[in-house]
């Protein structure tokens, strides 16, 4: 009975020790994937980029982007176009074309910009 015992003992100390083996490696295949972004952060960081570009940056309202696409790597290419207000508060509609890259840690930076009225 004792022997018994020690069996399921020395096997559920074995199955818990292949357990968190298994956990240690998943997480770490996990981390080592690279982090490039997404789509939802290019926008959002490209709509603050054009904002810096206005005259009357309160005024801006953004339709959802044309298009956020992945170049290359962690640089992303976001299209769209807004509603905001010139020097003399007539209503524009403009387009942009954002080129973000991302650095990591939620960081981006700017690769380029064009924000053009039709």
């Amino acid at each position: 009975m004792k022997r018994k015992h020690i069996l399921i003992l020395g096997l559920s100390v074995l199955a818990f020790v292949v357990l968190a083996l298994l956990c240690n490696q998943i997480e770490q295949s996990t981390s080592s994937q690279a982090d490039t972004g997404n789509r939802y952060g290019a926008q959002v960081v490209c709509e603050k980029f054009v904002k810096k570009q206005l005259v009357a940056p309160a005024t801006a309202k953004f339709a959802s982007p044309d298009s956020a696409v992945k170049l290359s790597g962690d640089t992303w290419r976001v299209k769209g176009h807004l509603d905001a207000e010139n020097r003399m508060g007539a209503l524009l509609r403009l387009t942009y074309t954002c080129d973000v890259s991302y650095q990591g840690d939620d960081q981006w930076s700017l690769v380029d910009l064009d924000v053009v009225e039709p």
